[in-house]
């Protein structure tokens, strides 16, 4: 293994496990007796889905992983595809991962309902399928006349009983985030909305009879949107965008735009509601997640920031509340290779804790397992899971760490390391401190002097991650289980300690 940790952390806080708490963790790595601090959030034995090969096709946008609450199944984007990931025990081992929906072009966003029903957004451009099609432009049939600009906004709605996609010009500019919701006293009409780059955030209607749209609500005339999410009452749509501000619009209104809460940091992103309809989170790209209290959001309940102050990787992109009125857990998502996981009964700084998605984790996974392609209409492939702490080969880095260790200690510390197996290795340097080891520079050299094919793969990915870590493509609950996916990688999937999660003492907003 070659990842190194090159500092010890110093002032570490007293532990409040006893011996006997640490000795079911022993069997999973040595690693965890000096840098694992996750007993009370997470379960010691994650799981790895190799390759998966998501696909990120907006820098900015991520939340491109995305779980439906009653099948299990994981929906993701690859290339020009939505697909889907029947993950609803990766500990079971074979996991079955198909195409659901192809589209004439990129999303760059999308969202699901119950039953298969997508939505997807994205921009027109030269490169595109849909550049040669003549689709129907919705803004232009509920306006009823000529436009000032040429639609370059794509909207598309796809069920499995429509046997193919419906695509549509929506907007002026690109579609930064859609999202759609069933209509109250309906079982087949449903309502979406979408933030575009021209301003507006559009209302669709969705039902038997078509697709039409309802409205185009302009929530500030300086504002670009990002981001749209209905509140768990189904009375309010939080909205963010290009500014540091959060509005809170009422579509049935005349004047939508019901309030505005200013919070002065930078562009807004990723929304998410706790189950207790009241506490909402809002993550911004300057790394800083404020939670409000929609009863009263003068001031936030709680501010939480990156771990790495300054830099564009620090950003916070995405946040999921976990569906769940017993755990009580918030994530959110760093632009690169980070997770924060947050307690909300207290917030406590020192329950707060990171996970790290190494760039030598999916290594570890691709040399472990492969995966199966059948030859079918929707590009299935097989796949196994990898336990990354399996005896007797474990993942040799602990992937939990304390947000003072990564802000204070050692924030760079996958940076330059990657992963190679033992047997391809030429040498390893053990330095003789628990846990450190430096790179791994072995290569693997035929006899008439070139490097293997294998060896170049290796080096080939590393270079696209010379931070260390992945591209995070998107997060998402599954009951008590994380799925956070990479782009181009696999998916680490993570299950709530629920027993240490029972047993402690807290409280809850109510």
């Amino acid at each position: 293994m070659t990842v190194g940790l090159t500092h010890l952390p110093t002032g570490r806080r007293k532990s409040v496990w006893t011996q006997n708490d640490r000795r079911g963790l022993e069997q999973y790595a040595r690693c965890f007796q000096n840098y694992y601090h996750g007993q009370r959030f997470l379960n010691a034995d994650p799981h790895y889905i190799a390759h998966v090969r998501l696909t990120i096709n907006h820098w900015q946008i991520r939340d491109l992983v995305q779980v439906d609450a009653h099948t299990g199944l994981v929906f993701h984007t690859e290339d020009e595809n939505i697909r889907i990931l029947s993950a609803r025990s990766p500990a079971a081992g074979l996991l079955r991962l198909r195409t659901h929906l192809s589209l004439p072009y990129r999303p760059r966003c999308f969202h699901h309902a119950t039953g298969g029903l997508v939505v997807a957004g994205g921009v027109l451009t030269t490169l595109a399928k849909v550049y040669q099609m003549d689709i129907p432009d919705l803004t232009l049939g509920s306006c009823g006349g000529d436009r000032r600009h040429p639609a370059k906004g794509l909207f598309s709605v796809y069920s499995p009983a429509m046997g193919s996609e419906m695509s549509f010009l929506l907007g002026d500019m690109i579609n930064n985030a859609v999202r759609i919701y069933p209509q109250q006293n309906s079982l087949s009409a449903y309502t979406a909305y979408t933030c575009n780059n021209d301003l507006g955030l559009y209302k669709v209607d969705i039902s038997d009879s078509g697709v039409c749209l309802e409205r185009m609500i302009t929530c500030d005339r300086n504002t670009l949107l990002n981001n749209v999410h209905l509140s768990a009452d189904g009375r309010v749509v939080t909205v963010t965008g290009d500014t540091g501000t959060i509005f809170l619009v009422d579509p049935a209104l005349p004047r939508a735009v019901r309030d505005m809460i200013s919070t002065g940091h930078d562009l807004g992103f990723g929304i998410s509601y706790h189950s207790n309809g009241h506490l909402f989170a809002v993550a911004f790209q300057n790394g800083t997640c404020t939670v409000f209290d929609s009863r009263n959001t003068t001031l936030p309940v709680h501010e939480a920031k990156l771990t790495r102050p300054g830099h564009q990787l620090g950003a916070f992109r995405t946040c999921r509340f976990i569906n769940s009125p017993v755990q009580d857990l918030l994530a959110v998502l760093e632009h690169l290779g980070r997770v924060h996981l947050f307690d909300v009964r207290d917030f406590a700084a020192e329950n707060r804790q990171v996970i790290v998605y190494p760039f030598a984790v999916d290594q570890y996974a691709r040399g472990r397992t492969t995966m199966e392609q059948l030859d079918d209409e929707f590009s299935t492939d097989m796949h196994r899971t990898v336990e990354v702490f399996d005896d007797p080969a474990p993942f040799t880095a602990p992937l939990v760490y304390d947000y003072a260790y990564l802000t204070d200690v050692n924030p760079k510390l996958f940076k330059g390391f990657t992963y190679m197996p033992a047997t391809e290795a030429r040498e390893v340097k053990d330095v003789g401190v628990a846990m450190e080891c430096e790179p791994s520079l072995g290569t693997d050299v035929a006899a008439d002097g070139r490097i293997s094919s294998r060896a170049q793969e290796l080096y080939l990915q590393s270079l696209n991650h010379v931070n260390g870590e992945m591209e995070i493509a998107g997060m998402d609950w599954y009951g008590n289980r994380l799925f956070v996916g990479s782009e181009d990688g696999g998916m680490l999937v993570w299950d709530v300690n629920a027993r240490a999660r029972r047993s402690c003492g807290s409280f809850s907003f109510v």
